[in-house]
Formats: C-alpha cells, sequence, structure tokens
C-alpha cells in the first residue's frame, strides 16, 4: 500500500496519523524519556530511535498500518499506538502486535485505552487483519488495565522470555489476544 499523507484516524480526543520525516524528533524525545521507556530499563539511544522511526514509516507504506503518532486534537504530541507486523519473533513467529507508549504526562486520562481502540478498529476492519496479539511486562499494571479495558484476553501459554538489542537483560512478556470481530 503506498502512503498516503492525508491518511488518519480520529477519536472524541485524539488524532492518530502516519508519521512525517519532520516528527523524527518527537519519537526520538518518547523514546529518550525514562518513564516512557522504563520496560527497555533504559532509555534508547537517538540511533535506535531513528530505526524504529524508519520501521514506522516502512510499515504504513508496505502494510497500511503502523504505530501511529498519536497527538491530542489541539496537536499536541502525546505518544504512540497502533499495530505492526512483527517478522520472526523469537519467540511468537511472525505477527501482528498492537501497543502503544505515551508520555507520562498522558497517563491515566484513558488516552491509550481511546487510541488503542480506534487503532484495532482500523487494523481489524480497514485492513482485515486478525489474531493481533499484546504483551507487557509483568510489572506493568497500567498496561494490563489497558488491555482488560479493550477486552483483549490473557494467552499464558503464549507468554516468553525474549533477548532484544533495546533491553537491558531477559524480556519478559505477557501475552494477550486480541479478540476477532464477529
Amino acid at each position: 500500500m503506498t502512503e498516503n499523507r492525508k491518511f488518519h484516524l480520529e477519536t472524541e480526543r485524539l488524532f492518530l496519523s502516519p508519521w512525517l520525516m519532520s516528527d523524527r524528533a518527537l519519537l526520538i524525545g518518547l523514546y529518550a524519556d525514562p518513564l516512557a521507556s522504563r520496560d527497555f530499563g533504559r532509555t534508547l539511544r537517538p540511533d535506535e530511535s531513528e530505526k524504529t522511526f524508519e520501521k514506522y514509516l516502512t510499515a504504513f507504506s508496505a502494510y497500511g498500518f503502523t504505530r501511529w503518532k498519536l497527538a491530542l486534537k489541539d496537536g499536541t504530541f502525546i505518544g504512540t499506538t497502533g499495530v505492526m507486523r512483527v517478522i520472526n519473533h523469537q519467540a511468537l513467529g511472525t505477527h501482528d502486535e498492537i501497543g502503544w507508549r505515551l508520555l507520562p504526562a498522558f497517563w491515566g486520562h484513558g488516552y491509550a485505552t481511546e487510541a488503542a481502540r480506534a487503532a484495532q478498529a482500523d487494523a481489524q476492519g480497514r485492513c482485515g487483519l486478525r489474531d493481533i496479539l499484546t504483551y507487557t511486562a509483568p510489572d506493568n499494571p497500567a498496561s494490563e488495565a489497558v488491555m482488560k479495558r479493550l477486552g483483549y484476553l490473557r494467552a499464558p501459554e503464549r507468554d516468553f522470555s525474549a533477548r532484544y538489542s533495546t533491553v537491558v537483560g531477559l524480556w519478559h512478556g505477557r501475552v494477550w489476544r486480541v479478540p476477532n470481530p464477529n
């Protein structure tokens, strides 16, 4: 699918859009925040954030979905949310994963739930995705609360431990399944 700069998703309070080249510093800043990146055990270096930015750009061009740039309707950048295709994951194989990461000033306002609901509906509706997964570290009850509010189903048989270049030590993932639409 070719990139369409005019494509976006909108909710009552939020605007989800593809990344523009001019947004690069926003993503680098998000991953440089110690609280936003706490599940990595460290902040990401700018070159690591650059690679992530390029993956987000490429994903939208290739698949029509990505981790969207997430902003309030007034344009204030607050984070990212959306679905990414994960190829040959060391524990889960190839799959589509929904996730979110917000700047700490925007935690606790329901934005992650609202944004993920819109991204999920788009991925399942417009893109026809099925069998979407999500996962979080066991010490992230806020993300698990979002998953519960969205009606995701725990899949403990798929829990895993993995090593990632951007994470300190072994990362443990608690897996949830996103219900398919009827």
